[in-house]
């Protein structure tokens, strides 16, 4: 369970969704009602590459051209991403209709949609009512990302917050699904008294598959920050490695077994509980399925299959993948591989996430890994098990899934012994990023020899940071689970034929070009950091490419019990 002020922040972020949802229907009705309205005109208006797909720029400059000063680039990204179907980074006409059109009234929505369509040149304007009111709603779109993101963002930094536990206090009725009963239930515990048009509102926007209900899934994707608040790691990640951190290194990882177990018997043969000195003062089913409000999509197919606009739908960006595709002669089925590479990408998204939240802790000064390994190992004995994990975050005032956990540890405990060693736990803190990995192996232990209680290593501000990457830890890994199972769920993919299809030369390894081929044949030209990125989650052993076995203990789902 939550605590108090934590689920206080839920309510502010469910009432926000309402409140902003509502604000936003009333306005694409609005819209609507417009006669000079038609959809695939005020879609070339905004696309003014005229390329069939709108960027976070083109909405930038569309808003910028109708003198809204204050938007941010960052604030079209996250419109974009929402919409975004494919993940091909921009929104093609049947996405930006989700954005325009009604969705409480059918009426409206068709009338809009039956309307003649007039041409829209590259320097044209719509008639100035509709390009005042489509400016509205984009500016209200905007309003509601901006918002809930911030929210989303002060929700991971509670120290109590997990999806686990937020998921499972609003579902007081253990219905594994967050509905209009237990959602009403929950708000009103806390203070707000949603009408039922509210509720109506909050589902909609967070009910992707249109079921009226949401599950713990969905609950994942609407809770999870789009960008991270933890720092800013393009450059680290735009850097290459000239070479591999000694920590990855199996005679290093020795080293640091041995050194770790030197300090710590050292140190306890003398250890006495002394006062700290005083101190200061937590991404499938991913985005890639899961991100754009398909839950008016079967609406939105029904209108367009009667619509004048059909003979302007746009070919999708991946149009160029069957080429790609059948010139490696993949053995999946097209929709197959294009939902692997998803996978792919939503991976690279994730493990992003966590190198953001790693290069924040390795810049706090007082942090170092035989410290923080400490933290862990109670009884020196130079390992952990999950369940001594879960016991210490909760010592320290953090809850811990037990599957989160498990995850954890099965994805960095290299040789399946169900113990994470020292060079484990390196490996999982250790940013990638050269320049942050030397400067945090360049530090040896401080609180270990000096006699501090373990729960008072680092400072607070450390202390909470070293906790939250943990959290990020956890979360990313149940995300990758999630996509695991969204590829498990597909009738006809296969593990062994998805290895065969990025394994172009037959040789039985994966390598880094291979990857980038099956990427760029789907429409996503990967960077050599991204790439480096997805090899490094497949490659358990370090030498540079990934067997088939490490590809398949990667790609099957791992988790313990059934969510």
């Amino acid at each position: 369970m939550l605590g108090i002020d934590t689920q206080y922040k839920l309510k502010e972020f469910f009432q926000t969704v309402a409140e902003a949802e509502l604000q936003v229907e009333r306005q694409r009705q609005l819209l609507a009602t417009l006669v000079d309205f038609e959809p695939y005109a005020a879609f070339q208006r905004v696309n003014r590459n005229g390329d069939d797909v709108i960027t976070p720029l083109e909405v930038y400059t569309f808003l910028r051209d109708n003198d809204v000063k204050y938007v941010a680039l960052k604030e079209c990204e996250l419109l974009v991403k929402y919409f975004d179907l494919d993940s091909d980074r921009g929104l093609k006409y049947s996405e930006f209709m989700q954005v325009m059109l009604p969705c409480d009234d059918m009426y409206l929505r068709s009338a809009a949609t039956q309307r003649p369509n007039y041409k829209i040149g590259r320097y044209d304007r719509l008639p100035l009512t509709v390009e005042r009111e489509l400016t509205n709603l984009l500016e209200r779109e905007l309003a509601y990302h901006t918002r809930v993101e911030r929210l989303k963002q002060e929700l991971h930094l509670r120290y109590d917050w997990t999806n686990r536990a937020a998921f499972e206090t609003v579902d007081t009725t253990r219905d594994h699904s967050l509905n209009s009963r237990n959602i009403q239930s929950f708000l009103r515990l806390n203070g707000f008294y949603a009408t039922d048009q509210e509720i109506v509102a909050i589902i909609r926007r967070l009910d992707v598959d249109a079921d009226q209900r949401i599950t713990y899934d969905e609950f994942i994707e609407a809770v999870r920050p789009q960008s991270t608040g933890l720092g800013d790691s393009s450059s680290s990640l735009a850097e290459e490695r000239k070479e591999r951190s000694p920590l990855r290194d199996s005679h290093a990882s020795r080293l640091h077994e041995s050194s770790y177990l030197g300090a710590s018997q050292l140190s306890t043969s003398s250890y006495k509980p002394s006062v700290s000195p005083s101190r200061y003062g937590q991404a499938s089913e991913l985005r890639g399925s899961l991100a754009s409000p398909s839950r008016r999509s079967d609406v939105t197919r029904d209108i367009l299959s009667r619509s004048q606009n059909k003979e302007f739908s746009s070919p999708s960006r991946l149009g160029s993948s069957t080429l790609g595709a059948s010139k490696r002669q993949s053995p999946l089925k097209q929709d197959d591989e294009e939902e692997l590479v998803r996978a792919f990408k939503e991976q690279i998204s994730l493990e992003k996430e966590l190198e953001d939240a790693k290069i924040r802790l390795a810049s706090q000064p007082d942090f170092n890994l035989m410290d923080a390994f400490q933290m862990l190992d109670r009884t020196v004995k130079g390992w952990v098990t999950a369940s001594e994990i879960v016991d210490v975050l909760q010592d320290l005032g953090t809850y811990a899934n037990r599957d989160n956990v498990y995850l954890f540890t099965r994805r960095y405990d290299k040789d399946s012994d169900g113990r994470v060693l020292y060079s484990d736990f390196c490996d999982a803190f250790t940013p990638k990023s050269s320049a942050h990995s030397i400067t945090l192996n360049s530090r040896g232990a401080y609180y270990l020899h000096h006699s501090y209680p373990k729960n008072e290593y680092f400072t607070r501000d450390t202390r909470d940071l070293f906790l939250r990457t943990f959290k990020v830890h956890f979360s990313v890994e149940e995300s990758a689970e999630l996509l695991r199972k969204r590829l498990g769920r597909r009738p006809y993919f296969s593990a062994h034929d998805a290895f065969t299809a990025v394994d172009t030369d037959r040789n039985g390894y994966l390598t880094r070009d291979e990857f980038k081929n099956i990427l760029r044949d789907n429409g996503f030209y990967a960077t050599d950091s991204e790439v480096s990125i997805l090899i490094d989650r497949y490659d358990r052993n370090r030498d540079g490419r990934i067997s088939y076995s490490e590809f398949i203990d990667e790609i099957l789902p791992k988790s313990p019990s059934r969510r």
